[in-house]
């Protein structure tokens, strides 16, 4: 699917005109005393290059009916539905397998996962400490549960909403998650029968999506269902982005838990005490307490594995190899993130041709908090040249504004893409904006100049969504979007130092 140049004339020259009303006002960047026109260019600014629609998400489905139920689904519809769900992880390697299939001879400290899902009629609390990867787990029992066959031949439905504080409201707020969900039912091809009958006596797309009419709306298409013997697994990840929304949808969670027994919940959050307290007797796991192998193949395979590790450790002794895996494994305490960043850490220090006592001396150093580890490291990022250090403190403060797919980015640090945008000036031909936007050597410019703590990933799309995927050069970009390492950890490391 390609786009004509005259639309994306039209789409570019609306980002140029939100770039043409910024001023540099804005505040300084992390780097103090610089101010970017650039960071308010997409304030105002939905329409991606080469397509007018907000979000490829809205793409018809084609499990979607015509008439009423399309109605329905549009009017609950909102672009960043599965936002967050793009922005996680997926597992590393065989990691997170424990949960479906524990060892025989050890039992993890945990309540079986699977034997909830088969038997258990409470909600499952998936908690942990910021950055073990809980979300990254949550994504991976969302595939497991919808492509395993726990139930026999009658599969279930998986419903599942991505709690994000850093969205926007409708991404951690009450109303925005009963939306989700509904919206879900009525793509199933099994549930959108009976939940549009079910939706429409109630006139739900001729009136405003109201919080109570939302609960209702929600009420009755889980009665629908129910009668059809079908089972529905609900996946609620991080409630704890809710800020005071998150008790309101607990309550919601558990009184739905109650009156539906077609209904199993799994919610994940942070093991904060009023979480603590209110799961205190439903089955649950922690996650630091049971991801110490994962931690360690990830140790193995992208450090202890490193060919320039591999080569630096020659002729050393054994104990030098479980010095470093054990030192990373302590410090980590069973966060996830920290070592990934600690890793990171050290083959840039080894790029750097450190010795082997230099490379123990900065693993001495890390700090075991991640806030202190991202001070760390982006004080080491702007350490390469002054040139660098100036645009990565752009790039920074592009992204804690707005995080953007490729293709906003590359317009946002282009002045002179914007203005010849604006001016009616460019040449739409694929191989030359791909010269001008930076080709296929963007992402590793962006890699370079902040030392990997941004990334650029693809958009992983669910499976029941249907997408059309584009060849050129603009839609390539669109389906990538560039991201904190870390997330928002790093985002709010960031923002203290600011």
């Amino acid at each position: 699917m390609s786009h004509s140049p005259s639309d994306q004339q039209e789409a570019g020259e609306h980002i140029a005109e939100s770039a043409a009303d910024s001023t540099s006002n804005h505040g300084s960047g992390p780097v103090q005393g610089h101010h970017y026109p650039a960071v308010s260019a997409f304030d105002n600014a939905h329409v991606h290059l080469g397509d007018r629609h907000s979000h490829y998400y809205a793409a018809t489905n084609s499990h979607q009916a015509n008439g009423t139920a399309s109605s329905i689904a549009d009017k609950l519809f909102f672009p960043e539905i599965f936002q967050r769900y793009e922005t996680i992880e997926e597992r590393y390697g065989d990691t997170l397998d424990w949960i479906f299939d524990p060892p025989e001879d050890e039992q993890p400290p945990c309540d079986s996962f699977v034997d909830w899902l088969r038997g258990g009629d409470s909600i499952y609390w998936v908690s942990g400490k910021p950055g073990s990867g809980k979300s990254t787990l949550m994504k991976y029992l969302v595939d497991k549960v919808q492509n395993g066959n726990f139930f026999g031949n009658d599969p279930p439905v998986v419903l599942c909403c991505w709690f994000w504080e850093a969205g926007q409201p409708v991404q951690h707020n009450v109303s925005g998650c009963l939306r989700s969900i509904l919206w879900q039912l009525l793509q199933d091809p099994v549930c959108q029968p009976v939940v549009s009958k079910a939706l429409s006596s109630l006139d739900i797309d001729k009136h405003e999506l109201t919080e109570p009419r939302l609960r209702a709306a929600l009420r009755s298409a889980l009665y629908a269902v129910q009668n059809m013997s079908t089972t529905i697994v609900m996946f609620l990840d991080g409630l704890d982005e809710c800020g005071l929304e998150g008790g309101n949808l607990l309550k919601i969670a558990r009184a739905l838990n109650e009156e539906f027994t077609c209904l199993k919940i799994c919610i994940s959050s942070r093991p904060e005490q009023v979480y603590k307290d209110a799961f205190l007797s439903n089955p649950k796991l922690l996650l630091q307490d049971l991801n110490k192998g994962d931690i360690d193949e990830y140790i193995t395979q992208e450090f202890l594995s490193d060919p320039t590790v591999e080569k630096l450790l020659q002729g050393k002794h054994v104990n030098t190899l479980d010095d470093l895996r054990w030192s990373l494994q302590d410090k980590a305490e069973g966060v996830f993130l920290w070592v990934r960043l600690a890793v990171n850490s050290l083959l840039r220090g080894i790029s750097h041709r450190d010795s082997l006592e230099t490379l123990q001396e900065r693993l001495r150093d890390l700090p075991s908090d991640l806030d202190n580890l991202y001070t760390v490291m982006l004080a080491r990022a702007g350490s390469d040249t002054k040139y660098y250090e100036s645009q990565a403190a752009l790039y920074f403060e592009l992204i804690i504004h707005k995080e953007m797919t490729l293709d906003q980015f590359a317009v946002a640090i282009n002045e002179s893409f914007r203005e010849r945008c604006f001016d009616g000036q460019l040449d739409w031909d694929d191989s030359v904006l791909r010269e001008e936007l930076g080709g296929e050597d963007l992402a590793a410019w962006i890699n370079v100049r902040t030392s990997g703590l941004l990334e650029v990933k693809d958009n992983h799309v669910p499976a029941f969504v249907v997408t059309s995927k584009p060849k050129d050069f603009l839609h390539m970009l669109q389906q990538r979007r560039i991201l904190f390492e870390g997330g928002r950890y790093f985002r709010h490391a960031l923002q203290v130092m600011r």
